[in-house]
Order: C-alpha cells, then structure tokens, then sequence
C-alpha cells in the first residue's frame, strides 16, 4: 500500500473518498483509516486501486463537495492535440498510402 497526506487538516473532506478511475470500471466503496504522517494526515490506498487508476508517485487532489478526488498527474494522450498542430509545419501531415479507398464489402 502506498500513503497519501491528506494535509494539516485545513480543508474539511467530509466522510468520503472518491478515487477517480476515469471510466475504467465501477467505483466500489472500500474503507481505509485515516492515519498520522508527521503533523499531517493520510490514507493508504491498496495496490489494486493504485494500479486500476493508474496512480503512482504523483497525484492530483480536488475537493468536491465532500468528496476527495484523486487523480493521476498524467493522462493518456497528453499533449496530442499540440503535436497534431505542429504536424503541417513539420510536414508531417502526409498521407502514407495513397491507394484508393477500398468500398465496403
């Protein structure tokens, strides 16, 4: 399990704690203690939500209401929409087979 501070108890959280999986499957209430971390507070959050969530040394916190969300600092395809901006300046925008369509069967 890996730990993470919550904070000095400065935001109020509320009873809940929502793990954001980004649509990759159901959300299943689980409990977990709230445990000291040095003159703050944190959870631990089991390996298989860590891997479903794709969490690992650096996280985004976001209060909602009194949920915590817990997000991963990198999403998938990041950056993409620059890169495919950039493409026509770089030239890289051609097609790589130029063959005709083939017509649906």
């Amino acid at each position: 399990m890996m730990g993470l501070g919550i904070g000095s108890g400065s935001v109020d959280i509320g009873n809940s704690l929502q793990v954001s999986t980004s649509g990759l499957g159901a959300y299943l209430p689980m409990k977990t203690n709230v445990i000291r971390i040095g003159n703050s507070r944190g959870i631990r959050i089991p390996k298989a939500l860590l891997e479903q969530c794709h969490l690992q040394d650096e996280v985004e916190l976001e209060v909602s209401g009194d949920h915590l969300l817990v997000r991963p600092t990198t999403r998938p395809r990041s950056g993409w929409a620059e890169a495919f901006r950039r493409m026509p300046e770089q030239g890289d925008d051609a097609l790589l087979d130029e063959g005709p369509l083939l017509a649906a069967q």
